[in-house]
């Protein structure tokens, strides 16, 4: 997976899916070489600006992300809440009913303890889980 460094938690959340290896963007030709050699070979890669960040992530006082509370099919809700998308659609996209992804969309709210869905996407812009396009 070819990513932007600021995208630790989905990164992290990819991982933890069993994804083979993960680099960043901004890498060099020779890295993405040993990447998709060390990959090709049956082991799993990760850059060296990744796995410095996820272990500063696990050290102790570190503060982690609010969304490291929650499961994979919740992370999956709270990306498509936040790219706008309305529970017709996310249940659609997913496979699930409407009033599962309701109940959804309210566990997250309690759980990241926000009273509002645009309270949600605020929230998910200031702990880096996405970014506002740069206009200009």
């Amino acid at each position: 997976m070819l990513a932007d460094e600021a995208d630790i938690l989905i990164q992290e959340r990819l991982l933890q899916a069993g994804v083979a290896g993960c680099i960043s963007s901004a890498c060099s030709l020779e890295e993405l070489i040993s990447a998709i050699d060390t990959i090709l070979s049956g082991e799993r890669y990760l850059s060296d600006v990744l796995a410095q960040k996820l272990a500063e992530r696990r050290l102790p006082g570190q503060a982690g992300s609010p969304f490291d509370q929650l499961t994979h099919r919740e992370m999956q809700i709270l990306l498509l809440v936040v790219e706008g998308k309305n529970t017709r659609s996310i249940a659609r996209a997913l496979c699930l009913t409407q009033k599962t992804v309701n109940g959804y969309r309210h566990r997250l709210l309690e759980k990241l303890n926000v009273g509002t869905e645009v309270a949600l996407t605020h929230l998910a812009i200031r702990e880096g889980l996405i970014r506002i396009p740069q206009i200009g």
